[in-house]
């Protein structure tokens, strides 16, 4: 029951040496009490398992068929004869012993639900080969757990009973299907969330002194805007260079004002252009761009380490041990943080890792710790200019978002060998590599849309395939 309060306000000004009266009713409870019809009222349990209790004789059969039912579809399988007969002497024990067909049910459905082929996604193994095809009926929980993080539903079993779901064109037309369904937003939730590191966002507390606007509903909007946006560029099936830059973005007011912009108001988001902001894709929106920060200032470190693990997909190494922090003694909080990661660089040690991450970072220096565009850090005027190795040179964002989508075949590698490993629930080894340049290079004519790539996934090998554990070791 929802409670809400409602305000019944009276007041009445003083006035003749009689003091002020003022009443305000609330509701502050509601009570709900039924059904009150006659007989008693079947549960939900009993609704889709016991829609009657059959006569006593007739127990074990009727048993016996909906606990098929329940069981095929929890186990996300046909069930074989030998688990329906031992999920049928369970309900005997339970019926006999009570006397009662609920109750055997009740432990049969409990035997059901604590069975591991319930809780796990098995596929099993057989011992002749070091890799087999999957059966329709797992490739069908591959591709719901990949894209909606839950079981098949009629449409996928259907497919799966007839065998067609194996059929390249039958699983491409399922995944377009799916990617509309709203399930599909869990794909957002779990792979957007992830890839982008946004979980980050929830531990982000930069300092409240110097940036105030910064406030748990700002945080929201700011998650709001980037899975928004995650949606609209899977459900359109956009190429995922949009991820890279767009003209384009999702803002309701509090984030609009943190962008300078103008003519949005209330609580609900909206799309908006970007141009002429220096904002477009991921890569500039606040999410991004304030869990690659520090409580109290920018961290190009940050920034560019993210560009290079999440973008590109060239981490680099880890730091060497004993290699000191900015709080050496000969850099000075007086120095810019450019200056700062400058003496940092004439470590032998330090340079050729923070020569590329840095300058990636640097590219994102207009926008302070919690993504608000600035053309000064205090009183010194922001520079945001930055060399690539190879010679290549930026100025902001913009210009460094030109230098990434001229060579977007390098992000798509990576998008795509991300994406197969969330889809296919393992690291991606040296024998899927080839199987990922296939996807890279059959989508590209297509500049690598979003769901054309879904759709040569769950048609690849890595994915409808499984390596048999144990043999050929």
């Amino acid at each position: 029951m929802c409670i809400r309060d409602s305000t019944n306000d009276y007041y009445q000004a003083p006035a003749n040496g009689r003091p002020a009266a003022d009443r305000n009713a609330i509701l502050y409870s509601m009570e709900l009490i039924g059904p009150i019809e006659d007989g008693q009222v079947q549960t939900a349990f009993q609704r889709r398992l016991i829609p009657s209790v059959p006569p006593k004789e007739g127990w074990d059969l009727a048993a016996k068929t909906a606990l098929t039912g329940f069981a095929s579809k929890a186990y996300r399988r046909p069930v074989t004869s030998e688990e329906i007969d031992r999920l049928v002497t369970v309900f005997k024990y339970g019926a006999r012993s009570a006397d009662n067909y609920e109750t055997g049910m009740q432990l049969a459905c409990q035997a059901v639900l604590c069975n591991p082929n319930f809780l796990f996604r098995v596929e099993l193994d057989g011992a002749s080969a070091n890799t087999r095809v999957l059966n329709p009926y797992e490739i069908a929980s591959r591709l719901s757990y990949f894209l909606w993080s839950s079981m098949p539903d009629d449409t996928l079993f259907a497919y799966a009973k007839s065998g067609e779901l194996v059929k390249p064109e039958i699983l491409a037309e399922q995944v377009q299907r799916m990617i509309q369904d709203p399930k599909s937003d869990a794909l957002v939730e779990n792979f957007a969330t992830q890839w982008l590191q946004l979980r980050k966002l929830n531990n982000f507390e930069p300092d409240v002194k110097q940036f105030p606007a910064f406030n748990p509903e700002l945080k929201e909007s700011m998650l709001t805007e980037t899975k928004m946006y995650f949606t609209d560029v899977m459900r359109g099936n956009k190429p995922i260079s949009e991820f890279l830059d767009s003209k384009y973005t999702y803002v309701n007011e509090p984030l609009a004002k943190l962008y300078g912009m103008t003519g949005v108001t209330g609580r609900d988001f909206r799309k908006v252009s970007t141009e002429g902001t220096g904002r477009g894709g991921v890569i500039t929106q606040a999410s991004v761009l304030a869990i690659t920060s520090n409580p109290t200032r920018t961290s190009p470190t940050k920034r560019g380490r993210w560009i290079l693990e999440q973008i590109l997909g060239t981490p680099p190494p880890p730091p060497p041990p004993g290699v000191p922090d900015l709080a050496e003694k000969h850099i000075t909080e007086k120095m810019s943080v450019r200056q700062k990661l400058e003496e940092h660089r004439k470590n032998p040690t330090c340079a050729a890792c923070h020569r590329e991450m840095d300058a990636l970072g640097f590219g994102f220096e207009n926008f302070d710790p919690i993504g608000k565009f600035r053309s000064a850090d205090g009183a010194a005027p922001i520079d945001a200019s930055a060399d690539l190795p190879g010679g290549r040179k930026f100025t902001g964002a913009t210009q460094l978002k030109t230098i990434l989508m001229a060579d977007k075949q390098l992000f798509a590698r990576s998008f795509i060998e991300k994406l197969m490993t969330y889809a296919i629930g393992r690291g991606v080894d040296v024998q899927d590599r080839c199987f990922v340049d296939d996807v890279v290079k059959s989508t590209s004519a297509g500049n690598y849309k979003f769901g054309d790539i879904v759709a040569k996934i769950v048609n690849s090998d890595p994915f409808k395939k499984r390596k048999v554990e144990g043999v050929g070791k």
